[in-house]
């Protein structure tokens, strides 16, 4: 049986968070979760509950976790140019779809994309002028598996159809 401390260490290592992030995700201090992983003090069933769910992985982690899978995906389903863009701390995925790709591509692509991260993640057609905001996004954006934020300022191929 896997003890709580363990649950809290894999949840923690799998968020790809330190001790002092979750700890202000989570609203507790730093030297809190260090006891809990540790397995010296037993936290509440609510503060564990808490912590976890503060520790849950994060879109941009876990998309940079599976970047070749992620980026499989998008020339199965006929994307390219695939970019990460923060869009006031919520992950975008922003592609552009390929000449012969289909509307319904694009769809069973996000699908896809959410299945590998296990996690809702909002897909973004770069070619698409009718999103709002979609121009300041992909400014932002950066290619997908290139690390650092999302700051890049090359705009996807296709995005100013």
């Amino acid at each position: 049986m896997i003890s709580i401390a363990q649950k809290l260490r894999a949840a923690r290592a799998r968020s790809g968070l330190s001790q002092e992030a979750l700890a202000r995700a989570a609203g507790v201090m730093q030297a809190q979760i260090s006891l809990y992983e540790r397995g010296i003090v037993r936290p509440s069933d609510a503060m564990a509950e808490r912590i976890l769910r503060a520790a849950r992985p994060q879109p941009e982690v876990a998309l940079e976790r599976s970047v070749d899978r992620v980026l499989e995906l998008a020339g199965r389903h006929g994307m390219r140019d695939v970019r990460i863009a923060d869009d006031e701390g919520e992950c975008v995925l922003i592609v552009a779809p390929g000449e012969s790709a289909s509307p319904l591509a694009f769809i069973t692509f996000a699908v896809a994309v959410e299945d590998v991260l296990d996690y809702p993640i909002r897909v973004l057609d770069a070619s698409d002028p009718d999103v709002p905001g979609a121009t300041a996004l992909i400014e932002r954006a950066r290619p997908l598996g290139s690390g650092g934020p999302a700051t890049g300022t090359e705009s996807p191929a296709g995005a100013d159809r």
